[in-house]
């Protein structure tokens, strides 16, 4: 009998927490710091910035342009994120910015389609995905690269003779 009033229980509290909308941010976690994400709150995709607290949430593109996948520096002073430059052909390059949307620059202005930015924990480099289009292949193979912060130097670190799609890189803190 008392484990079905504890099951009982548990699913009172869950379908409380599914009709309240989820998990509310716990004040005791005293959260802090910026969270850099994409949305389509304002038609096409866009950088927005916001507290870890879900409090100022701001858009930081205002453009046509539509832009995925920012990361913030590991010292919270800047943004990388992928930005279409040609929305005809699905071009993207990688931009940086600083973390309130001023001084941005292209880093990878070519004809590929470079995505999925990433920066190295000492802020030096930035992993990236760059698909390179293959007129006898009809999915362009993607190839992990890095480049230096500047956007010099890239190197293809998958080097998979462009037979596979290598993506989604991330960069450890070690």
């Amino acid at each position: 009998m008392k484990k079905l009033i504890y099951y009982f229980i548990l699913l009172i509290i869950s379908i409380i927490m599914a009709c309240s909308g989820g998990n509310p941010v716990d004040p005791q976690l005293n959260l802090t710091g910026k969270i850099a994400f994409w949305s389509n709150r304002d038609t096409n995709f866009q950088v927005y910035i916001m507290n870890a607290d879900r409090s100022d949430q701001i858009n930081l593109s205002n453009n046509n342009n539509y832009e995925l996948q920012p990361d913030i520096s590991p010292d919270g002073l800047k943004i990388i994120f992928s930005r279409s430059t040609d929305l005809q052909t699905g071009k993207f390059d990688i931009f940086v910015m600083d973390i309130d949307g001023s001084n941005e620059r292209n880093l990878t202005n070519h004809d590929h389609e470079d995505a999925f930015p990433r920066w190295s924990p000492d802020e030096s480099y930035i992993v990236f995905v760059k698909y390179i289009e293959i007129e006898s292949n009809p999915m362009p193979p993607k190839q992990i690269f890095i480049m230096k912060a500047d956007g010099t130097s890239p190197t293809n670190m998958s080097n998979n003779n462009y037979e596979y799609l290598d993506t989604g890189p991330s960069w450890s803190v070690e």
